[in-house]
């Protein structure tokens, strides 16, 4: 944030939190494998291999999903304590309510230019089956909009949906404050071993994952 200077001032520090660095991402081999009989492949109603780009495919897919969201042990979390540094506690215990909700996409315009909260489906139905009518204009956005004060709210089935003291709730930001890094397309080869009519096809995808900038995203923490 800039301040006023007296005329002529000089040895004005410079900005040292606009500073920029870099975020290394090391995109690390994942790994599928699908046995085909020799039999599907020859006698099969449908050609097994033209769908396996698709269906392997999906499965690297929801491999990318689960590190964004859970992590694993190469992948970021968005969920995951601390993955994001601007924290936000919920007023009282227990699962979020109306009120926290109200105050985080508030505070999401802080920082985030197109933030979007991610939430449990399981939150958002306590939000909606409260019967405190004072919050009945927020329902209604929320329904056919699919936001809370403006702030677009993604329902995700993987985040999360305990809420024990620390326990991240709800992650705050601009999406395009998370980075995959993938090193080539996903490749598939068919193996064939010894003693086996069938056909293995393996997969392999070099692929990570991470926030760009931690401070530039909030975790809705339970107290």
């Amino acid at each position: 944030r800039p301040t006023k200077q007296a005329e002529g001032a000089t040895g004005i520090a410079g900005d040292a939190t606009a500073a920029q660095n870099v975020t290394e991402l090391i995109p690390y081999a994942y790994y599928s494998e699908v046995y085909v009989s020799a039999e599907n492949i020859v006698q099969g109603a449908a050609s097994i291999e033209a769908q396996l780009p698709e269906l392997l495919g999906t499965s690297f897919l929801d491999a990318q999903h689960y590190g964004m969201i859970t992590g694993d042990a190469t992948m970021v979390g968005i969920f995951a304590n601390a993955a994001l540094t601007s924290d936000v506690n919920c007023a009282a215990a227990g699962a979020p309510t109306w009120t926290d909700l109200i105050k985080f996409a508030g505070t999401l315009r802080k920082k985030a230019f197109n933030p979007t909260i991610v939430i449990s489906p399981t939150f958002i139905a306590n939000l909606l089956l409260s019967t405190e009518a004072s919050f009945e204009g927020l329902k209604m956005e929320l329904m056919t909009k699919g936001s809370i004060r403006g702030v677009p709210v993604f329902e995700d089935p993987l985040a999360p949906e305990t809420t024990v003291a620390g326990d991240v709730v709800a992650v705050g930001m601009d999406l395009k404050n998370y980075c995959f890094a993938v090193a080539r397309e996903m490749q598939i080869e068919p193996i064939r071993t010894p003693g086996t009519a069938g056909v293995y096809f393996q997969a392999v995808s070099f692929m990570n994952g991470k926030p760009i900038i931690a401070a530039n995203g909030y975790q809705l923490k339970a107290v």
